[in-house]
């Protein structure tokens, strides 16, 4: 694996979620999904200012605020799992809303980047493991 899909692969990674569930995710390029106009026309705005830092979620929200932020976090957490206990799936909307609570927080949490992924384990690279065969070899 060279340099670039190393970096590439630090956004994804094996975690076990508070059910005991096992899921392979990848942190979601929100700026990238915005610009290819992935999103559902109802949570945009939200993705555009939850993106710029800009949303103003300090005030009393509306109801339709409210739906609209659940319905943002859930396409969010959807988009992140790529496999349940090794096997690959395609969440939806509808897939997330059934999901344990603490779990789908929890998605929701390394989304946020409060929670890290666990270092990938990587094979080691035969030119930096210090060892060099000796001329007798």
């Amino acid at each position: 694996m060279d340099a670039l899909a190393r970096w590439k692969a630090r956004s994804r990674g094996e975690v076990t979620l508070p059910s005991g569930t096992t899921v392979t995710i990848e942190l979601v390029a929100v700026s990238a999904e915005i610009l290819a106009g992935t999103f559902p026309a109802p949570v945009i705005g939200l993705a555009r200012a939850m993106e710029s830092g800009t949303a103003d979620l300090d005030h009393e929200l509306t109801d339709e605020e409210i739906e609209t932020a659940i319905r943002y976090r859930r396409i969010i957490v959807a988009r992140m799992v790529r496999a349940i206990e090794g096997e690959e799936v395609t969440l939806t909307e509808a897939d997330v809303a059934d999901l344990p609570v603490s779990d789908a927080e929890m998605l929701w949490a390394y989304h946020l980047r409060l929670v890290q992924l666990p270092p990938r384990e990587e094979a080691p690279n035969p030119t930096k493991s210090g060892s060099k065969k000796s001329p007798s070899s």
